[in-house]
């Protein structure tokens, strides 16, 4: 999925089975071991995925971010991904159709409906 592109939606439905199945086979090899096995178990496993994490799911601070995948402006714009796009505009947005919205009579105000379509 990473390699082409798909996007994560596409199977989210099989991840909690996936996950339900890799933690139950991690713990039957981890079962019997000494502690510092399941330690040290989950410290390579963050280990190798902590590259990835900012890529995957945003938990850094936009600036961050910018510089994590150093990112350059394009036309003065950077362009991120879907999960931060979404949290840029929606002020101006609001105002933007705030200010058709106040700008129409009081009859079409009655029959006006604003229709928002997807969440981003």
């Amino acid at each position: 999925m990473w390699f082409l592109k798909a996007k994560p939606y596409y199977l989210f439905s099989l991840y909690p089975v996936l996950f339900a199945a890799g933690s139950a086979k991690i713990a039957s090899w981890l079962e019997n071991r000494k502690s510092i096995w399941i330690y040290g178990f989950g410290t390579a496993l963050f280990l190798v995925m902590a590259p990835i994490i900012p890529e995957m799911t945003p938990v850094l601070p936009i600036r961050q971010y910018i510089s994590y995948i150093g990112a350059e402006p394009v036309n003065g714009r950077y362009e991120l991904t879907g999960d931060y796009a979404d949290m840029f505009g929606w002020e101006e947005q609001v105002a933007l159709v705030d200010s058709v919205y106040r700008s129409l009579s009081d009859e079409d105000r009655a029959n006006c409906v604003i229709w928002a379509e997807n969440y981003g």
